[in-house]
């Protein structure tokens, strides 16, 4: 039999995606993912050895029963627990580049061991993603809302004062800046998506570990976990605001460098910063001009945006 242009590329794609389940078997994604994965793979590597089968001199029954035991080798690897390959036991890869996913394994297995499948989860929108992917059971994480305002994946949710902390992308003042997004906690908002969405567990990662201070001393939530770079509390409800409780010591302090960004935007670029008067902090943020003034005075507790390498009360 000859052998044709389709059966040259799913020979190559065979070469391609086989190695795809060892490494994917070492990755140990969450259940989810695994099922859409292997689905995929099944399907190009049964459609792949069939066509290769059809090259070889064999009879259909010996091509039916060769099928039949790939497949279910590849369904038993997929089902059983604890498999390792001897040969991936010292992995060769450079941490610095490849480990993408290092410090959220160890919050994944404290999730799969101490969450129920059912209770929700707050969590940064892009720690969100990464614990959706390793963690098992269909768990509902949803984002904490920064008040970014509509961007390409995510809509606008609405935002009002007090703010638990406001802040410019890693401290620039630069407002040309491409990464010059401004962001902040609501803590209304924040308030407000706990209770709806009737949620247990908070994960506190690096880009937003300011909240960390805001919910250590709130007696609504209890620090029960610090993996890595990651903190988990536990919701104590009801939740109520910080004010309600007076003998707590409590102070919103905003990012270094966000009165100068916001400064620098409105000498160098006056329309752009009347703009997103208009457009951003009013509908998005709920902050006035005068809101935005006093920031731009501010002379009250500031923090540095970029995550000191450990979470302490200032």
């Amino acid at each position: 039999m000859p052998i044709t242009k389709p059966d040259i590329f799913l020979g190559i794609s065979l070469l391609l995606f086989i190695p795809m389940i060892p490494i994917q078997a070492y990755a140990d994604f969450g259940s989810r993912q695994n099922l859409y994965f292997y689905i995929v793979v099944l399907i190009f590597i049964a459609a792949m050895i069939d066509h290769l089968l059809n090259l070889i001199s064999l009879s259909k029954t010996y091509k039916d029963v060769v099928m039949l035991i790939i497949t279910c080798c590849l369904i038993f690897f997929q089902l059983s627990d604890g498999i390792t390959f001897t040969f991936f036991t010292d992995p060769k890869i450079n941490p610095e580049t490849l480990n993408y996913f290092d410090g959220y394994t160890s919050t994944a297995e404290w999730i799969n061991e101490n969450v129920k499948p059912d209770e929700k989860i707050l969590a940064l929108l892009r720690d969100a993603n990464i614990l959706h992917i390793l963690t098992t059971g269909n768990r509902t994480i949803l984002d904490i809302n920064t008040c970014i305002g509509d961007v390409s994946f995510v809509p606008a949710k609405s935002c009002a004062p007090p703010y638990i902390t406001f802040w410019v992308y890693k401290g620039t003042t630069d407002p040309d800046n491409p990464r010059d997004s401004i962001l902040g906690i609501s803590e209304p908002a924040f308030i407000s998506s706990i209770r709806q969405n009737d949620v247990k567990y908070i994960i506190i990662s690096p880009k937003i570990y300011y909240l960390y201070y805001y919910l250590k001393v709130h007696p609504d939530f209890e620090e029960v976990a610090q993996l890595s770079y990651n903190v988990i509390f536990r919701v104590i409800y009801p939740v109520q605001p910080i004010a309600n409780f007076p003998d707590i010591k409590w102070e919103n302090c905003i990012g270094k460098g966000t009165p100068e960004y916001l400064w620098n935007l409105n000498q160098t670029y006056p329309a752009r910063y009347e703009m997103m008067l208009k457009t951003r902090f009013g509908p998005w943020m709920g902050l006035s001009k005068q809101d935005m003034s006093n920031v731009l005075n501010w002379k009250g507790c500031e923090f540095d945006p970029i995550y000191p390498g450990e979470y302490a009360l200032p």
